[in-house]
């Protein structure tokens, strides 16, 4: 080559932070998640904010891949934006209409169903904020009884099929404002008379379920941000499914009903003085009441801990 060429230099691409930022940012919301630290769904709110990501990529084009300057501005705003999709999300446990668009305002709905011909009953609920009870009902002819607060919609559904009722009750909540959904409350009356499939679901706020005269088949609780007090029933035969959130959860067994607990444990503690582990570790085991078998009255707990403390009494 001659000494007169000129010589050509190759600048290799600026490296961009902006899609190791975005990754990360995302690994870690769902991780919080599956852990239980975050209990609202992160799909919904990111279906939502979308477009910012596109506004986020339009900025490292335009600026990340210039200069150094650029591409710390760039970063930066990748950070801000997964730091305030994690709070909003935090905030949300507490205040779920932030996640909301539209407007609503607090309402009142009396529900009931007539126990008919129903022998069994398959009841899902899933509780907004604020206040839920459950309760039995003392001489009705109702397989239900209820008086709910909430903001948004309330859905609801039922149907008897072959002596079999089907509940379902929700809320959608259609507003953004800076409100607490303490206010919000569910009273929930059920009939003991028939025997249950119950599958409940908390967010935030105090929950009460007094289930010591019911008959349950089969009994599901994922537990959200709130505080928890179960009283499981004093009869039956049955598989109690509890996923933890972050919130403390506090099972009252009745005397004479025999415990196998099958743990898996999350971040948050598990006080359950009358049980011995009779298998296992503490990240894993499986804990029994003293003597347990599968006659007479027992329940077996499946339990997928989350951050909060779990007392099983």
């Amino acid at each position: 080559m001659s000494d007169n060429q000129p010589s050509m230099h190759y600048r290799s691409p600026r490296p961009s932070l902006f899609w190791p930022i975005i990754l990360i940012g995302a690994g870690v919301i769902f991780l919080l998640y599956n852990l239980g630290i975050l209990t609202n769904d992160p799909w919904p709110l990111l279906g939502k904010l979308w477009p910012i990501i596109l506004i986020v990529i339009g900025l490292d084009i335009l600026l990340g891949r210039r200069s150094i300057l650029g591409g710390i501005l760039s970063a930066m705003f990748a950070l801000l934006v997964i730091a305030g999709i994690v709070a909003l999300l935090f905030a949300a446990q507490n205040y779920p209409v932030l996640l909301d668009l539209g407007t609503a305002e607090l309402q009142t709905e009396h529900i009931s169903y007539p126990i008919g011909e129903a022998r069994q009953a398959q009841v899902e609920i899933d509780f907004s904020g604020g206040e839920g009870y459950i309760l039995g009902l003392d001489d009705s002819s109702n397989l239900i009884e209820g008086e709910i607060r909430y903001y948004g919609n309330l859905s609801k559904s039922f149907a008897t099929n072959d002596n079999t009722a089907q509940i379902r009750l929700d809320s959608q909540h259609g507003a953004f404002k800076w409100w607490s959904s303490a206010q919000e409350k569910w009273t929930i009356g059920l009939n003991p008379r028939v025997e249950y499939d119950l599958k409940l679901g908390t967010g935030s706020g105090d929950y009460e379920f007094d289930l010591r005269q019911f008959t349950l088949r089969s009994f599901r609780l994922d537990g959200g941000s709130g505080q928890i007090r179960l009283m499981l029933p004093e009869v039956g035969q049955y598989r109690f499914r509890l996923r933890g959130g972050s919130g403390d959860i506090d099972v009252h067994v009745p005397e004479g009903v025999a415990v196998r607990l099958e743990h898996e444990a999350g971040s948050g503690e598990l006080d359950a003085p009358g049980l011995t582990r009779v298998s296992g570790d503490w990240l894993k085991g499986i804990y029994e009441s003293s003597g347990f078998t599968q006659t007479g009255y027992y329940v077996i707990i499946e339990l997928d801990g989350g951050s909060g403390d779990v007392t099983i009494r």
